[in-house]
């Protein structure tokens, strides 16, 4: 057991005073009373983090409730205590008296401000997230004295009265010598008679009493704590000395003392004697519920100092609240910093200094997840409210506690990202796909309220079921404030979620202001006859809705273009024609445009390309525009398949303007003429005429055409044998003109000489056919040089008939010559009818001389001339 000096007043409060015998206490207190001087000049606040001082922005959460309000007179005798633990035994000058300090009020946790509810309608569920934080058990944490103290004040601490019938310090008798160790000497008396020895004025007495009673140990310390109580002022703090000495195991009792007014000055001391082994119980004793005993553990763990830090920094991660903050305020009162942030965002969350925690932004987000993951409710709140004051760092940590956080906590998280506002919308919308975490999250976001309209309505392009339908409700429970976004998605969004707008908008009574937001607003509804209805205020509207990104809407829209027919929307409407998704309702439009169409397509026919090109062909075909037949037929021999179909179908569609260009490519081989054909047929009666008068054209192919696209349209000759023989020439159906007999000779040797020498044989072999009724024709031809040749040519083949007149001819000197070759040729069926030639005066030496040429052709019938008298 260690010595016990002989001065108990002394020995024991080593730790309470300083060195030159100022209390620490004093010199505390009055450091806050020069702090109070500065307020209206607050230094600024320095990098990193120190517990000396509050940091700015952050009044601890104190209750400033003291044991030192407690007497009001001091004794004047006191103040000579400062001479007893005076370094050098002179007294220091006494501090003269200062007035008593009134003490603050109880610090409370800030409210957060109330968020304004938003305010859903009737049809739109309610949302709404916890404005107030959760009930906190009252912060009944004791706060140092915030004045300075005199001596006096620091004796009236110790609780000496000042009756004169109590000695004071003063009148003790102490020795002047050095003190010496006082041994128990194994005094056997019961403890009570060992402590009313403490009093005596003999410190032999005092010093012996203390051995002895320290001896006793644990056995001793609940008469001791009781003496430490009831004593008078001159056992005191011998009785305090005792405990030191007993140790450990006065600790407990000596903390309970704490919270007896008349013990605790006196426990506390002897608690800081005690040193390090007294921090642990100390600390703990942080937790409980009587301010006097945490007034009291604080105070001592202040007086242990260093000793005590490890155990103050350990406790400032305590799961009691009260723990935490003591152990904070303490530290900054030790002038503890912090090693790094870490250090310090745990001393700064014990401290519950929520703003400067915010201010280390990330770094801070994972403690404070920490706290809503901790069973610590009163925290809770203030942990919330600080993330949201970090901002985007914490959404992801937030959103993913989210995940595993229960009923009971999940709304706090939502409200610090609420809180967060914009940058936590995205992860509140994801969240809406789980069902555990769908109303939560739509309350956060109604929350948030107009930042969160825009993403929401994205969104709906995203989404479907469960989770489509809370966006919609969370859009209408935000009300006034999601309006604008909504107006502004009818008018730029896409087609779904233009649909959904409106619904939306109607489901909150909704009312267009102009003509154009009622346009957008029927547009998305899709109540086209409406729009029609509403003429050019609804043009605008439909040709940007013409280029949205739904087909089926856009095709709605250029019909609505067409109904309304106004001539602003052609631009877009020809522009539609290279897109082939709304191209054929646009070429619809644009027709019942009508005649204002014309001259943009046609810009389009000659110019434009691909698809537009062909539907530019299909609209001026429908129009029926006779000035665009030049470029039509011209696609019509040289374009595409698609676009000579599409070509032929416009000249179809524009008819009669058509016929006369179109019949010229009947002569053309290839698709020109196929083309020709189809289109000329398609036009059926307009054409007739023109192909009829294509019939006696001296092109062929251009006959053969009119005639083959006559045959199709089932046309009859109306116009008896002349023109039936006509159009069979041209259908060169040369058996069908013989058997018509001499009223086709004529028109037959019109076509003897025709450029298509299959139509000129066809024609000799018609002729030839006819025989006799057309020989005369034929002689006729002999004269005309260009002729002459099919003419003889046929002649031959008809052979005997054609002698007779042949002979005649023979008398027409321009004809004789060609005449008698013929008749050469024909040889010997012309041989018996020049006999009776040979005796002419003009012409029998012509006869002689065919005779001649026949050679053996002409004997048989010269040798029967010989037998006849008359030749």
């Amino acid at each position: 057991m260690p010595a016990v000096e002989s001065v108990c007043p002394i020995v024991a409060l080593p730790g309470l005073f300083g060195p030159n015998g100022s209390s620490l206490i004093r010199h505390w207190i009055k450091r806050d009373a020069e702090e109070s001087d500065e307020e209206d000049d607050p230094k600024p606040r320095v990098a990193g983090v120190s517990v000396e001082a509050p940091p700015d922005g952050h009044v601890p959460a104190d209750n400033r409730t003291s044991v030192l309000v407690r007497l009001e007179n001091v004794p004047d005798a006191l103040q000579r205590f400062d001479v007893l633990v005076s370094p050098d035994g002179t007294a220091a000058a006494p501090s003269p008296a200062e007035p008593p300090v009134d003490f603050a009020s109880p610090d409370e946790i800030d409210a957060p401000v109330s968020a304004e509810g938003a305010e859903a309608e009737g049809v739109f569920p309610d949302f709404s997230l916890p404005d107030e934080p959760p009930s906190l058990a009252s912060d009944d944490l004791p706060a140092p004295y915030p004045g300075s103290l005199s001596d006096e004040e620091l004796m009236q601490i110790l609780e000496f009265d000042d009756d004169a019938s109590s000695p004071g310090i003063a009148e003790l008798d102490l020795p002047e010598e050095e003190p010496v160790p006082v041994t128990a000497g194994g005094d056997e008396r019961p403890v009570e008679s060992l402590i009313n020895d403490l009093g005596s004025d003999d410190a032999e007495v005092r010093g012996r009493a203390v051995g002895a009673i320290a001896e006793r140990g644990a056995d001793a310390v609940e008469p001791l704590v009781r003496a430490l109580a009831l004593a008078d002022d001159r056992r005191r703090w011998c009785v305090a000395e005792a405990l030191a000495l007993i140790g450990e195991d006065s600790i407990p009792a000596l903390i309970a003392a704490l919270g007896d007014s008349t013990a605790q000055i006196g426990a506390a001391a002897t608690l800081v004697r005690i040193g390090s082994p007294a921090v642990p119980p100390l600390v703990a004793a942080l937790a409980g519920d009587d301010g006097e005993v945490q007034f009291g553990a604080r105070y001592a763990l202040r007086e242990i100092g260093d000793e005590a830090i490890p155990s103050l920094v350990e406790a400032l991660d305590a799961s009691e609240r009260s723990i935490r903050r003591s152990a904070a305020s303490v530290l900054r009162e030790l002038g503890w910093k912090a090693p790094d942030d870490a250090g310090a965002i745990r001393y700064l969350v014990a401290d519950e200094a929520w703003l400067d925690v915010a201010d280390y932004g990330e770094t801070a987000v994972e403690p404070l997840i920490r706290i809503l993951k901790s069973p610590d409710k009163e925290v809770w709140w203030n942990a919330a409210r600080t993330l949201g004051e970090i901002g985007g760092a914490a959404v992801d940590p937030l959103v993913g506690f989210l995940h595993e956080a229960d009923d009971e906590i999940r709304p706090l998280a939502a409200m610090a990202l609420t809180e967060i506002g914009s940058p936590a919308v995205e992860p509140l919308i994801g969240m809406l796909s789980v069902p555990s975490l769908r109303g939560t999250a739509a309350a956060a976001l109604v929350k948030i309220g107009e930042p969160a309209a825009e993403a929401c309505i994205r969104a709906l392009d995203s989404t479907d079921g469960e989770a489509e339908e809370t966006l919609r409700n969370v859009l209408g429970a935000l009300g006034e404030p999601a309006v604008p976004a909504l107006i502004q998605s009818l008018t730029s969004g896409q087609s779904r979620i233009r649909s959904r707008v409106a619904e939306i908008l109607g489901r909150m009574n909704w009312e267009p202001w102009s003509d154009t937001e009622r346009a957008w607003y029927l547009i998305a509804r899709e109540e086209w006859m409406e729009l029609a209805l509403m003429g050019r205020p609804a043009v605008e509207p439909l040709i940007r809705t013409l280029n949205g990104d739904d087909d089926r809407v856009r095709c709605e829209a250029a019909a609505t273009l067409g109904e309304i027919g106004d001539p602003a929307a052609l631009g877009p409407l020809v522009d539609a024609l290279a897109d082939e998704a709304v191209a054929p309702v646009a070429a619809d439009a644009l027709v019942a445009i009508g005649e204002p169409a014309v001259a943009p397509v046609l810009e389009v026919l000659e110019d434009g390309a691909g698809a537009a090109r062909e539907n530019a062909v299909e609209v001026l075909g429908r129009l029926g525009t006779p000035e665009a037949v030049p470029a039509i037929v011209e696609l019509v021999r040289t374009g595409e398949d698609r676009l000579h179909r599409k070509a032929v179908d416009a000249l179809i569609g524009i008819g009669a303007p058509a016929v006369d260009a179109l019949i010229p490519l009947l002569g053309e081989e290839g698709d020109g003429q196929a083309g020709a054909t189809a289109a000329l047929t398609g036009i059926g009666d307009p054409a007739l005429e023109p192909l009829t008068g294509a019939l006696g054209g001296e092109n062929s192919s251009i006959r053969m055409g009119a005639a083959r696209v006559l045959e199709n349209l089932e046309w009859a000759p109306e116009g008896g044998t002349e023109q039936e023989i006509v159009y069979l020439i041209a259908l060169q159906r040369w058996p069908e003109v013989v058997s018509l007999g001499a009223p086709a000779v004529d028109l037959l040797t019109a076509r003897l000489g025709d450029p298509d020498e299959a139509v000129q044989a066809g024609v000799m072999e018609a002729l030839a056919g006819i025989g006799a009724p057309a020989v005369p024709s034929l002689i006729r031809l002999l004269g005309r040089k260009e002729l002459r040749e099919p003419a003889e040519e046929t002649l031959v083949a008809i052979g005997e008939p054609a002698v007779e007149p042949l002979i005649e001819a023979l008398d027409k000197t321009r004809l004789r010559k060609t005449a008698a070759g013929v008749l050469v040729r024909i040889g010997r069926p012309a041989a018996g009818a020049l006999v009776p030639v040979l005796g002419h005066p003009e012409i029998g030496q012509t006869a002689a001389g065919i005779f001649e040429a026949m050679g053996e052709a002409s004997f048989d019938a010269l040798v029967e001339a010989l037998g006849n008298d008359d030749a």
